[in-house]
């Protein structure tokens, strides 16, 4: 790898708070034997979600978990429900998944952490920050609610938004 495409990398991975998708890493330069290196066991890269790395130690946080999710979902995934709910500091359902809207030809799956909702309808208007993307409240809020079991909590989470 140059030394050029290993800044630009470098600078990529930063943005993205520590985490790369293995496409954004081997368009950057890496090779699969590196990409193979860095997560060897005691490496000091880890899978997150199928082809999403945190190249950083620790636990990673809900802003690395919530990234690694989109870019695991696609350029048009947007996070929503209980996930995007505490990006706005609402009430929410406790859940270690984060939601995500993909499109119906989406050619992803859910996994442990990540849970994918085919949608036809995208949200048009999203909440963005520096590599995530959120339904607006309103959105997330219906969400949350629809994929709840507890009349309970379902009312809590629209009192919560409004």
């Amino acid at each position: 790898m140059q030394d050029q495409e290993a800044r630009r990398l470098l600078a990529l991975i930063e943005k993205q708070a520590q985490v790369i998708s293995r496409v954004q890493a081997l368009s950057g330069g890496m090779s699969p034997q590196a990409i193979a290196h860095r997560l060897r066991p005691g490496g000091p890269w880890r899978h997150l979600v199928p082809g999403v790395y945190q190249t950083s130690t620790g636990i990673p946080t809900r802003g690395q978990r919530e990234i690694a999710a989109l870019l695991y979902a696609g350029p048009r995934s947007v996070i929503t429900g209980g996930s995007a709910l505490r990006h706005y500091r609402l009430p929410s359902p406790q859940s270690d998944h984060i939601d995500v809207l993909v499109p119906t030809q989406a050619q992803r799956k859910s996994t442990a952490d990540v849970r994918l909702h085919r949608t036809t309808r995208l949200p048009e208007m999203v909440d963005v920050l520096p590599y995530r993307r959120y339904a607006l409240p309103h959105r997330a809020a219906a969400d949350a609610a629809r994929w709840l079991t507890s009349a309970r909590e379902v009312r809590a989470v629209i009192a919560g938004a409004v």
